[in-house]
């Protein structure tokens, strides 16, 4: 398996129910029995005030247009999917300000993918509800809301809709590379923070993962286990003790560093509980599966009118270039705790945007 629980391409795991008869003994189960705990009141969310959940004049007029924006499906599906887009594009400018209302921003978006899976754009559904899923906190699986959707429906959507992207992406991986394939030259360093305590079970399993991996294979280990052991990047200006940027930025800094020395063409990121559990497969395997098939992984045809023509453009752009960044996938859409960057212009660019992100500021600075 691939770093971590993600697996070679992600994965949304699925569950499996076995439809039997029920011996006796569950059949005489009460419901209190099957499900011990207090019992929930029924939910009245008309009952709920919509100011109780997101406070200001302008979530309440975003709810007005988010139903409309969800009705003009009967005008037009891209009628619908245009007047979504710009609800949220108004609503998350900047991005730190749609914390404020989550329940507003999952359903939107959640309502976005359902129209775009309609259209069959399935890639760009599943991102929706890749998007949606950052904005759903504890609250955000409460039945009881004013809002049209929670995150059990984002989550058993992806679940649905993760299976069928995966039969196209795989056609873009080349799953025949052996385990311990070699690119000549390739130097790949393997960065990670593992800020617990010295005898912490996990940063001890990590800290031994990741040496018997250098064992192997020989690739360089960067394994930081304070702040203050990741130097300061004066031309990038970011310095893990500055007092605004919390540990969630530490990886930021650090792969920048290893970067900026100029001696890997790549670097492997691993959250301190992410381990190597297929040791003889090597980086520079995955590498190459996934950024050496330059094949187009849709079945939509290009051409005028075609509601993804942008999106096959992409793809047509990147058979003339070359994969920055590969991610791991889990089952809420992205896992930043594992991914490959490769050392070129726009990794660098892209490390400094996601160091200066206005994530860190208003109502979504509590949650970075």
């Amino acid at each position: 398996m691939w770093p971590g629980a993600c697996g070679a391409h992600g994965a949304w795991w699925l569950l499996a129910v076995r439809l039997a008869r029920p011996a006796r003994g569950e059949m005489e189960l009460s419901l209190a029995e099957a499900m011990p705990g207090p019992v929930l009141p029924p939910c009245e969310n008309g009952e709920i005030p919509l100011e109780e959940e997101c406070p200001g004049t302008f979530w309440r007029a975003y709810a007005a247009r988010l139903f409309a924006a969800r009705a003009a499906l009967f005008v037009s599906p891209a009628v619908a999917v245009e007047a979504l887009g710009e609800l949220l594009l108004e609503a998350t400018t900047p991005f730190s300000g749609a914390f404020a209302c989550p329940g507003a921003i999952v359903s939107s978006f959640f309502a976005l993918a359902r129209l775009l899976a309609l259209q069959r754009r399935w890639r760009r559904s599943l991102a929706m509800l890749h998007l949606g899923f950052i904005f759903v906190r504890d609250r955000g699986f409460s039945e009881c809301s004013t809002w049209p959707a929670q995150g059990w429906d984002v989550m058993l959507a992806g679940q649905a809709l993760t299976e069928r992207v995966r039969l196209l992406d795989d056609e873009s991986v080349l799953s025949t590379v052996s385990r311990g394939f070699r690119i000549d030259g390739l130097r790949v360093a393997v960065v990670t923070i593992c800020a617990y305590a010295e005898d912490a079970p996990v940063r001890v399993l990590c800290h031994q993962n990741r040496q018997l991996y250098k064992m192997l294979h020989g690739y360089d280990v960067h394994f930081f286990t304070d702040a203050s052991q990741i130097d300061v990047n004066i031309d990038s200006q970011m310095d893990v003790k500055d007092g605004v940027h919390k540990p969630f930025f530490w990886k930021v800094n650090a792969v920048k560093n290893v970067l900026d020395t100029g001696k890997y063409d790549w670097a492997l990121w691993m959250d301190c509980d992410a381990f190597f559990m297929d040791p003889g497969r090597t980086i520079d395997s995955v590498i190459h599966m996934y950024s050496a098939n330059r094949s187009i992984a849709s079945r939509l045809p290009v051409g005028p009118g075609v509601p993804d023509q942008d999106v096959a453009s992409g793809w047509h752009e990147l058979a003339e270039g070359e994969a920055s960044l590969i991610l791991a996938v889990d089952s809420t859409g992205i896992n930043n705790g594992v991914w490959l960057l490769k050392n070129s212009n726009w990794s660098h660019r892209f490390l400094e945007r996601w160091w200066r992100s206005d994530i860190l500021s208003g109502p979504g600075k509590a949650g970075a």
